[in-house]
């Protein structure tokens, strides 16, 4: 295989490992975007309490992802 072949071959694989991690950050976005705004409603329906009550597990729910998230990451 010669140099050009070699480099054009990287760089495909770069591009597409580039929109790979492009399009995972989307659809993680996107995701938070539709949960977000229903959340508060979903959790006072599951829980039964007011708004306030219902802020402390939501609080306490974003903690436990991004914990999570944090320790199991590659």
């Amino acid at each position: 295989m010669s140099r050009n072949a070699a480099v054009t071959t990287n760089e495909s694989a770069s591009k597409s490992a580039l929109a790979f991690i492009f399009l995972t950050s989307l659809m993680d976005s996107i995701g938070f975007g539709i949960i977000m705004p229903i959340l508060p409603g979903l959790l006072m329906e599951i829980s039964g309490d007011d708004l306030s009550a219902t802020a402390i597990y939501g609080g306490w729910l974003t903690f436990i992802f991004a914990l999570m998230q944090f320790l199991c990451a590659p």
